[in-house]
Order: structure tokens, then C-alpha cells, then sequence
């Protein structure tokens, strides 16, 4: 029973400076420009379109701290998968990265980064296979806390982009029953 409790109180711990903050939760996503958040592109099918990782405060706010270490990944296979794939990463050169956006980065600064607007990299989609449904979203994800420069960490939410695929017939809807009459 102890040993919980020493877990239970070693998780407080770690958590407290993340918990202390209140106000303001900065987002870590995708964004359609370099320069502010912006949550939905429009695409034309086949060629190649970049998106930007970053962090950014809440609602189009500063971001509330300097940025020390974030670990983040990207999105593609949530909700039912994406028909495009990333190919290709530029990392902001303000950062040391490590690891695959797909499975986790880790991106530490070299000297406390203090912007509003924090471009981690950017990277290039192109398209697997032609979308049947018409606008899919991707996203990135922070894997842990955002850790500012006096060491104290930081949740993140995540913010949404939309991807519109131009120049895509969507395929049409039938019943069940009347795909089963073409086969009797």
C-alpha cells in the first residue's frame, strides 16, 4: 500500500507546475500558415501542400511562456484515417530535433525561445490515394508537457486543421439494399 502512495504522490508532484497554471492553454497543432494559426487549407488533389507544427497561445493569444523542450507528433490516422502522408521535414533551425513525426520529436531550444508564435518545422504532404469524403483533418499533439525555461511545465490542447481536397468527385451514398439488388 505505501508504494501507491509514493507513486500516487510522485505523479502530484511531477504534475503540480503544469496544474498551477490556470488561464491560459497554449495549443501545440498544425497550421496552414507560418505566421498564426490558421485551421482549414484548401488543397488540389495531387499536389504536394505544407503545413506547419507550432505553438501558439490560446484563441490567437501569445504563447504564454519560453519555450525550453516540447515532445510532439503528428496526426494523420485519427478519425478514420488520412489520405495523405507526410513526406518530407524542415525543423526550425532554433531548435535541436530528435526523432520521426510520426512516432515523437523531441525539440529543444538552444537559448530560451521567447516568440508568440513558435514554428517547430514544417512539413510536406502528399496524397496516398484519392479521398472519398471530401475534407479530412490532420493534427499534432504534444506528448507531455511544454517545458518553459525556469523548468515548469505546461499543458497543451491541440487545435484542429481542416484539409479540403479541390478537384474531388465524392463517391455517392446507397443503401445497403440497393447495393444488394445490382448482385441478385
Amino acid at each position: 500500500m505505501s508504494s501507491r502512495l509514493l507513486v500516487l504522490l510522485t505523479a502530484f508532484a511531477l504534475a503540480a507546475p503544469a496544474l498551477a497554471q490556470t488561464t491560459a492553454y497554449p495549443a501545440l497543432c498544425l497550421s496552414a500558415s507560418p505566421d498564426e494559426y490558421v485551421g482549414r487549407i484548401e488543397v488540389d488533389f495531387g499536389a504536394t501542400f505544407s503545413l506547419y507544427v507550432c505553438l501558439t497561445g490560446n484563441d490567437g493569444e501569445a504563447l504564454p511562456f519560453a519555450l525550453d523542450v516540447v515532445q510532439w507528433a503528428l496526426l494523420t490516422t485519427c478519425c478514420g484515417g488520412s489520405p495523405a502522408l507526410y513526406v518530407d521535414v524542415d525543423y526550425n533551425p532554433e531548435l535541436t530535433h530528435e526523432g520521426d513525426p510520426a512516432l515523437a520529436v523531441t525539440s529543444r531550444a538552444e537559448t530560451c525561445l521567447d516568440d508568440d508564435f513558435v514554428v517547430l518545422a514544417r512539413v510536406d504532404f502528399n496524397w496516398l490515394y484519392e479521398p472519398v469524403t471530401g475534407p479530412f483533418n490532420l493534427g499534432a499533439q504534444c506528448l507531455n508537457v511544454a517545458y518553459d525555461c525556469e523548468g515548469s511545465g505546461w499543458i497543451t490542447t491541440g487545435l484542429p486543421l481542416e484539409v479540403v481536397p479541390l478537384g474531388v468527385t465524392p463517391a455517392e451514398t446507397e443503401t445497403w439494399s440497393s447495393v444488394k439488388r445490382m448482385y441478385r
